[in-house]
């Protein structure tokens, strides 16, 4: 596990020295493999490219990045430098896009074709910034309506430490992501493998529309996360006519986000045999709680105890805390949740202290302390 003082560059040195040769990051469509050790050399080469072009501590970079890898790698060289990093999706026109860097207002705007220069460029270390980076620099900043949450590294890793804690290690299988790799729960999950070691499998969601067994197996994977809307996919590739039973060795799967299709993850998991998991989180509250046992060993609606270092409580329509039982708005408590935003046009602000934050979601807790929300 990593500890609070801990940057993400020293998260990854440390697993390129111990880890070297295995596997970081593979890419699902392609099939290629970024080690440990690459990964490490590719953020290094990431920052010294970044650098030359002004971006160093505090600074704010935009990315707009059509491959999966390159949005890890180039979250670990901000890490490296200190900055804060805003990835947006290629796929959305141009005025969304500019609307977007309006809200952030970046010093660099960096795509594909730039990653890819940095990248070639020889050599796999970076002079090293001016001013290193620290634990409490902001690191990411996911974008809304005219404002954006911004985490910091420190609340980053908090946030993966409690996936870890909750989802003990895979042994030697990787974990696939089918969130786009610039979603928080993907950035989630490129953390989570560091701290545990693992493997994390991205992108290759096109896979589950033709043959996503054959792929699960040589990947080796052991967990899937994904979307709920993806679970509807998943479902009919199990149940369709003709379709090979879900492939061995794939332990459980995780759901994401919400909200949660309880309707369909009870099918697929009767179909398949796998387990589905339900994990509460989003950008603005970080992780917030899971399920474990299977769907059909609790009630309709429930999402699982908090995860470790996660408070949670639900208020009135006048910020009380209400008892356990009854219904009301949920807010969360950690250090997971966002430190900070970005309005438009602003500078970012930042808070740290541990402050409650409404969530806007309608649940309750019941005796046991678990997360029940209306059932889907």
């Amino acid at each position: 596990m990593g500890k609070r003082q801990d940057t993400l560059s020293g998260l990854l040195l440390r697993g390129a020295r111990s880890k070297g040769s295995q596997p970081y990051l593979i890419h699902a469509s392609t099939g290629s493999v970024c080690t440990y050790q690459e990964a490490c050399a590719a953020a290094e080469r990431a920052a010294a490219g970044l650098e030359a072009q002004g971006a160093g501590r505090g600074a704010r970079v935009a990315f707009v990045l059509e491959d999966d890898l390159q949005v890890v790698v180039s979250l670990l060289a901000c890490a490296r430098l200190g900055a804060c990093a805003s990835f947006l999706d290629p796929g959305l026109p141009e005025p969304r896009v500019s609307a977007g860097l309006k809200v952030f207002r970046p010093r660099l705007v960096v795509r594909s074709r730039d990653v890819r220069a940095m990248l070639r460029v020889p050599g796999t270390r970076s002079p090293g910034p001016t001013a290193p980076a620290r634990a409490e620099d902001p690191l990411v900043s996911f974008l809304g309506e005219g404002r954006s949450a911004v985490h910091t590294q420190s609340s980053l890793l908090a946030g993966a430490e409690a996936l870890a804690e909750r989802f003990k290690p895979l042994g030697a299988g990787a974990e696939w992501c089918l969130w786009p790799g610039r979603a928080y729960p993907a950035l989630l999950d490129a953390v989570c493998a560091l701290l545990r070691g693992g493997s994390l499998v991205l992108g290759g969601a096109s896979l589950l529309k033709t043959s996503a067994g054959p792929a699960l197996e040589r990947l080796r994977v052991r967990a899937l996360d994904l979307p709920a809307s993806m679970l509807t996919l998943l479902l009919r590739k199990t149940m369709g006519s003709g379709s090979p039973a879900f492939p061995e060795g794939v332990r459980w799967v995780r759901c994401s986000g919400g909200p949660f299709p309880e309707r369909e993850a009870r099918a697929f998991e009767s179909s398949s045999g796998v387990p589905v998991v339900a994990l509460l989180s989003a950008a603005e509250s970080g992780p917030v709680s899971s399920t474990q046992a299977r769907l059909g060993a609790r009630p309709p609606g429930c999402v699982g105890r908090p995860l470790h270092g996660c408070d949670v409580r639900i208020l009135d329509s006048r910020g009380r805390a209400k008892p356990p039982g009854r219904s009301g708005e949920v807010a969360v408590r950690s250090k997971a949740v966002m430190t900070g935003r970005v309005p438009t046009g602003g500078s970012v602000r930042l808070d740290p202290r541990r402050r409650w934050r409404r969530t806007g979601l309608q649940g309750r807790l019941d005796r046991k302390g678990d997360l029940h929300l209306p059932a889907t």
